[in-house]
């Protein structure tokens, strides 16, 4: 246990003293703060107003199309007089609601010359006309006004989930999301850091250290040494990504308060420009307080059984895996190899990631409950699952599964380190 513990102490030293480990530890965070940063920062850019020349042959659009910051609506009489205003550089682009003598509009072409119109402003156009369109039809064929109108989509019923015995409601979405980000971390951790002791050995291997290590101790404590010494240095990277990555995104909401505020301040008012329609149908939203809804969904989550499951399953999906990889860093001989096998040898993991709209459909099935008891699975599909509720016998018997499977493959990795070292 002492051989094993200083080999541990020096693959950890070894790689915290490393430069890279702690650029990576603090270029990551800041990455994701500036991808975190960059939406509104876009957002909040002057907005360009687009003059859209209208030519309305139906004469039911044109009047009411509704401008905006980003788009204003130029109604015309002819499409010559149109061209000539885009020609002009008067109208960047024209609209032409072609008119049917039996039918209702159905053809509307946007025009443009040299720059071709924006998604959104395309968005905007086919909104406004699809709205006005159909309000009319529901005002002069059914005799619906826009209010009565609004009011049917305003009234609905809201469906609730709630566990008969607990009478906890189930806030099946905010579990799903959750579930979904264990599972993503639970992967990003055994393949990063399972990557790591591939290239680790890969390295001994070349530089002929290992022979020296083998000389005063056995393949299996060198090999669980070196496996605990970089889990405990990507454990440590892995929390400062975490800690500064939430500290790097909460000092910019506080620096940017007031962007963040414009951002969201033009948004209510872009959805406020789309008609009476669209604004009751956002005050629709607001009463039904999604964002409240999240809170008390977060909140209702048993978040200690939460935490300490992920890391436990991620501890041990992690030495579950490392000794394969630390196996195929002792058979490879090239660092190109590396990717594509590496891959390969976490096929299992994929293949739940690739397995969970089965599992969001049903979190208690047959498949559900074999992909959680699987070792080489489990990390993954039972963590998905956890928000849902697992029963306790499933979560003890598959990590005490893994952690049976976990000394046998690291023997066997033992033995191909041993067998290919030795032969060269």
């Amino acid at each position: 246990m002492k051989t094993v513990w200083i080999i541990v102490c020096r693959e950890f030293r070894s790689r915290v003293r490393r430069p890279s480990f702690w650029l990576l530890s603090f270029v990551i965070p800041l990455l994701v703060a500036g991808l975190y940063l960059l939406p509104p920062l876009l957002a909040s850019r002057p907005v360009r107003q687009v003059r859209v020349a209208v030519v309305d042959e139906s004469g039911i659009f044109a009047t009411q199309l509704q401008s905006s910051d980003a788009a204003a609506y130029l109604p015309v009489g002819s499409v010559t007089y149109g061209r000539r205003m885009v020609d002009d550089g008067d109208a960047d682009a024209l609209l032409l609601i072609l008119a049917r003598e039996t039918t209702i509009p159905t053809d509307a072409v946007l025009y443009y010359h040299a720059h071709s119109p924006s998604a959104p402003l395309q968005a905007d156009i086919d909104h406004q006309l699809q709205t006005i369109l159909r309000n009319s039809i529901l005002l002069d064929v059914h005799g619906i006004t826009v209010e009565e109108y609004a009011l049917m989509e305003r009234t609905r019923i809201r469906l609730r989930t709630q566990d008969m015995a607990t009478g906890r409601e189930a806030y099946a979405q905010v579990k799903s999301v959750l579930g979904l980000a264990l599972a993503l971390l639970a992967l990003l951790s055994v393949v990063l850091f399972g990557g790591q002791v591939t290239h680790g050995v890969m390295e001994e291997r070349h530089s002929r250290v290992v022979e020296m290590l083998l000389s005063s101790t056995r393949p299996f404590p060198l090999l669980a040494g070196k496996v605990l010494g970089i889990g405990m240095a990507g454990l440590l990277q892995f929390t400062l990504w975490l800690a500064l990555s939430a500290a790097a995104i909460g000092g910019i909401r506080t620096a940017y308060a007031d962007m963040f505020a414009r951002v969201e301040s033009r948004q209510l008012q872009s959805l406020a420009t789309k008609g009476s329609e669209a604004t009751a149908q956002f005050q629709a939203a607001l009463q039904q307080q999604p964002v409240s809804e999240l809170m008390q969904g977060l909140e209702s989550i048993d978040w200690g059984p939460v935490v300490l499951c992920f890391f436990l399953f991620a501890t041990a999906g992690y030495l579950l895996y490392a000794g394969l990889f630390a196996a195929l860093g002792a058979r490879l001989d090239k660092d190109a190899d590396s990717s594509a096998f590496t891959l390969l040898l976490s096929a299992p993991l994929l293949t739940a990631c690739c397995c969970i709209p089965a599992l969001l459909s049903d979190p208690s099935g047959p498949l559900a409950v074999v992909l959680s008891l699987v070792p080489f699975t489990s990390p993954v599909a039972l963590l998905f699952r956890l928000p849902f509720g697992v029963p306790v016998w499933q979560v003890v018997l598959s990590l005490a599964l893994i952690l049976l499977f976990v000394p046998l493959c690291t023997a066997w990795a033992a033995a191909v380190y041993r067998r290919r070292i030795l032969k060269g």
